[in-house]
């Protein structure tokens, strides 16, 4: 009521000063004042209430923002602990990988080495078998050469002035029991190439013939008998002597 009183009382005291010609120019101009007054006052106010609550919403958002901070921060320090921790069990992890290489490496060089030396001893064995064998050889070559000769060869032997010749075969066929050669009975060899034995050259006959047949057609008494039995234990010619006991005797003179 009293916005229209003032608006009545100025349009009509503008109305009456002013004549009839501004009689509608005045109410107008009142009308138009009036809103710009009411516009600024309205703004005044809502600035002023926008900034009241642009405050307080600044004033209840701001421990938000610094929970918001501080969960952010602890989100970064659990993250850099967790990279820290990463980073060192990726640092143990080398460490210990590094470690078992080495150990894996010494091992294959250890047991490389023990390879290499069972190999040369394997090698070594090999050789000397070898030569062993080869040594084997050239003896049993030399056995058989030695053999031959005495199949082949002869030999001159003086007992007691008489001259013998016999082959080497015949000689050593009772080697094993008839010792003619070595130890007491010395080797000697004369002028004339023959080996003189100081012994009884009648009893050496019947020996060579022993020696070439495996028996005597004939004994002509029991005195050859005793010197031929003297003699053969003089060769220790043990075969000639058994066959001498197991002669009989009851027909010698």
């Amino acid at each position: 009521a009293g916005m229209d009183e003032g608006l009545y009382d100025g349009w009509w005291f503008r109305g009456k000063k002013c004549g009839a010609g501004n009689f509608l120019r005045g109410p107008l101009k009142i009308f138009r004042e009036y809103l710009e007054n009411n516009v600024r006052s309205e703004h005044v106010l809502s600035s002023s209430s926008s900034s009241s609550s642009s405050v307080n919403e600044k004033d209840l958002s701001s421990p938000t923002e610094e929970l918001q901070s501080v969960k952010n921060n602890l989100k970064q320090a659990e993250f850099e602990k967790s990279l820290a921790d990463k980073e060192a069990q990726l640092t143990a992890k080398i460490a210990e990988e590094k470690l078992k290489m080495e150990t894996e490496a010494k091992t294959a060089v250890e047991e490389f080495e023990q390879y290499k030396q069972k190999i040369k001893k394997e090698q070594d064995e090999s050789w000397q078998t070898i030569r062993d064998f080869q040594q084997q050889i050239e003896a049993d070559k030399k056995i058989a050469s030695d053999i031959i000769a005495k199949q082949t060869g002869s030999l001159k032997l003086n007992i007691g002035g008489t001259i013998f010749t016999t082959s080497i075969a015949t000689l050593t066929k009772y080697s094993s029991t008839f010792k003619i050669f070595g130890g007491p009975h010395d080797m000697k060899k004369g002028e004339d190439g023959a080996y003189f034995f100081d012994r009884n050259a009648d009893c050496f006959g019947f020996i060579l013939e022993f020696m070439r047949d495996g028996e005597i057609l004939e004994i002509p008494n029991k005195r050859t008998k005793m010197e031929l039995t003297r003699e053969a234990k003089h060769y220790n010619f043990e075969a000639l002597i058994t066959y001498l006991e197991m002669l009989p005797t009851i027909n010698l003179l």
